[in-house]
């Protein structure tokens, strides 16, 4: 039996080496996929995605060089990334692949709770760097105070903040099948309960919700919780598989 993969989608203004790391505390049954967006890393030349439908096809054609028809895979996003992972099921279902084993939503507000349009990535730079830096994350106040890295991510984050705040929500066909696991910081000022209770609407199986002491990025600040989490919610699914 093949490993399981584990599809992981970062954040705005992430990339594809934040989930790096795991490779060191990750399961022997999981395979770590982590997934680049145009726009930086490894495809730092191509042009950044200006919408949901955009950077979710940018993701399929990724996704779906590591990933045969018949391949186990569980999804994993963590704030945008739990956005593009959504749609992202869909969309490889509707082409024929293989549902999830599993869906993990990280730090992020319910697909249906995110209705209202804003503009906060037109905000002039000083007030664009406030409002990324309510967030928080490990390395935030590094780039703002380095230039040359400001120059790079202002750019980024701005697309992708874009992204999150033009979404429309759209009621799907058809419900989701997996159980959903959802993470969320007990810290993070960005979500409410509202926010992602939610996402149990999302599904027709089981949604769990899982506490993480910290903020928004409570990822970086835990990592080895996060993992344990993971590591347990992919032992259980060998556990239904053996069964």
């Amino acid at each position: 039996m093949g490993k399981i993969k584990l599809i992981c989608l970062a954040y705005a203004g992430g990339s594809a080496s934040v989930y790096i790391p795991w490779n060191k505390m990750i399961s022997s049954k999981v395979d770590l996929v982590p997934i680049e967006y145009p726009g930086r890393g490894k495809r730092a030349k191509e042009p950044l995605c200006q919408s949901i439908d955009e950077i979710v096809d940018a993701v399929y054609q990724s996704v779906i060089s590591e990933l045969d028809v018949e391949d186990d895979y569980i999804l994993y996003g963590h704030s945008m990334g739990s956005l593009v992972a959504y749609e992202l099921a869909y969309k490889l279902i509707d082409n024929g692949y293989k549902k999830a084993l599993h869906l993990i939503f990280s730090g992020g507000k319910a697909p249906q709770r995110r209705i209202k349009k804003k503009d906060d990535h037109k905000l002039p730079l000083e007030l664009f760097e406030d409002f990324v830096l309510q967030y928080g994350g490990k390395y935030t106040d590094q780039i703002f105070a380095n230039e040359e890295l400001k120059k790079y991510f202002i750019p980024i984050l701005r697309a992708d903040i874009k992204i999150v705040e033009e979404y429309i929500y759209q009621k799907p066909p058809y419900l989701l099948e997996p159980n959903v696991s959802i993470l969320i910081g007990e810290d993070d000022e960005s979500t409410t309960w509202d926010d992602i209770k939610d996402w149990n609407y999302v599904t027709k199986g089981d949604c769990q919700y899982y506490y993480f002491k910290g903020g928004h990025f409570f990822i970086q600040e835990l990592p080895d919780q996060v993992m344990k989490e993971i590591n347990n919610i992919v032992d259980s699914i060998e556990t239904v598989k053996s069964i």
